[in-house]
């Protein structure tokens, strides 16, 4: 009991703006900046929930990055930190503001698309592998 206490005085000292903070930088993935795999959990609760109450599909759409590990061994992992930047910047300034990208960890990103099948979804994962080294699997859902 005294740690739980201990635990709300901390959080009422720390402020509205400070926690806030807090909480945002819990569901980021520190190299790239977007959402962490916590962070899409949270989002892709709230679709699965709105998806079954409009009865509208969803689609998610899972990259992997190719190559990493040979850029990393070639040229070190700070260029290799580099590289998952700038993908990770490329898709989230390609996406709309309703979609949900995140880094699932190591090489991988998953891009949960709202109101998108899969032929949709497809599409999306084919121009993005236009343009950069990736590969990518689709999984369409429709709750009812």
């Amino acid at each position: 009991m005294k740690s739980f206490l201990r635990l709300i005085v901390l959080l009422f000292k720390m402020g509205p703006t400070r926690l806030l903070r807090a909480v945002e930088s819990s569901n980021k993935d520190p190299l790239t900046g977007i959402k962490n795999v916590r962070g899409f959990f949270i989002f892709a609760e709230k679709e699965i929930e709105r998806s079954k109450r409009t009865k509208r599909p969803f689609s998610v759409v899972f990259f992997d990055v190719d190559n990493l590990k040979k850029i990393n061994d070639e040229l070190g992992h700070l260029a290799g930190d580099e590289h998952l930047k700038l993908i990770a910047s490329f898709i989230e300034k390609n996406t709309r503001d309703i979609d949900v990208f995140c880094r699932w960890g190591g090489d991988e990103f998953v891009l949960l698309l709202p109101e998108t099948n899969r032929k949709e979804a497809e599409e999306v994962g084919k121009k993005i592998k236009e343009v950069l080294p990736v590969s990518f699997g689709v999984v369409y859902l429709f709750t009812r």
